[in-house]
């Protein structure tokens, strides 16, 4: 993937900040160009309403990859998506064909731009530690993590059980310092400076009301008989697709938790607290370029992106 003969370009940005239509309005307007989805969510088989992935008349004309190929029940990992993503550039690259990765994932995006160097998971051992958490606390984890790597101990704070959990996993079941597998997403190398990342930010009350509007078309296209046919069809949803927002409120809801305004008030509610962190991930990246979604058309995405 290291090269300096090649251009790896980004768009991204928040939930309902309208990346997808503009990335379907330049692929469109460009042949050459294939999009490569880049939410952790829209991978998913199933689940295309509550994640908003392009219906096939949205893309029609177009070469959108990555969508709707994983089975909801799989815990599709980071490491999954970067090799199946870097094979993906490299095909599209061997067609003289540009690659475009688009979505709001900001590790997605990092781990194939940056070629991070992602550590396996280890179930079993996340299930102990999980028990460990639940029966001792996060103290004892982080005294864990600081007697086994006391580097990595000092990047997380002692009660982000969710980083505690992933740096001792890693690191009791490879043998090896999670510390010791990079910087992950702090730096990048030298041969990737040249990327291009566009960055939608919209501003003040616009992502709000956006998610609202996004929210109700959701749930005209049929979100609520969505999630029936999921809870119908799977047993349960893995841990990766169950956090995809918006489909554990509305089985709460199913289960008599909530009725139908609370349920939307909720998922708004918890969609534009989850959006706002979305773009703190681009704010050191000297890679970005920020624009506001309102005033920037497909000629200025190609002017910008260099294409």
């Amino acid at each position: 993937m290291k090269s300096e003969s090649y251009i790896l370009r980004a768009i991204v940005g928040p939930t309902a900040s309208g990346k997808t239509n503009l990335a379907l309005n330049l692929a469109r307007s460009l042949p050459k160009v294939v999009l490569i989805n880049a939410d952790a969510f829209a991978v998913y088989r199933g689940m295309e309403i509550g994640t908003a992935t392009p219906t096939e008349s949205d893309l029609i004309g177009v070469d959108f990859r990555l969508l709707s190929f994983v089975t909801p029940t799989e815990d599709y990992s980071i490491g999954d998506y970067q090799n199946i993503c870097k094979s993906t550039v490299r095909e599209v690259l061997r067609s003289n064909k540009l690659p475009i990765l688009v979505g709001g994932s900001a590790l997605y995006v990092l781990s194939v731009l940056n070629d991070m160097n992602i550590p396996k998971s280890y179930p079993f051992i996340r299930k102990m530690l999980e028990i460990q958490l639940n029966d001792l606390g996060e103290t004892y984890l982080y005294c864990q993590l600081l007697r086994l790597d006391p580097e990595a101990a000092k990047k997380i704070h002692p009660n982000n059980y969710r980083r505690l959990i992933r740096a001792l996993e890693v690191t009791i079941g490879s043998n090896r310092k999670f510390s010791e597998y990079g910087p992950g997403v702090s730096k990048f190398t030298d041969d990737r400076s040249h990327d291009k990342i566009l960055v939608l930010d919209p501003q003040g009350s616009d992502i709000a009301e956006n998610i609202k509007r996004r929210l109700d078309k959701q749930i005209e296209l049929g979100f609520i008989d969505e999630v029936k046919k999921l809870v119908a069809q799977y047993p349960r949803l893995s841990r990766t697709a169950i956090k995809a927002i918006g489909y554990r409120e509305i089985m709460d809801m199913m289960k008599g938790d909530y009725n139908l305004e609370e349920t939307k008030e909720l998922i708004v509610q918890r969609t534009v607290k989850f959006s706002k962190r979305q773009n703190k991930w681009w704010k050191r990246d000297p890679r970005t370029i920020f624009v506001d979604p309102n005033k920037c058309s497909v000629q200025d995405i190609k002017l910008l992106l260099k294409l």
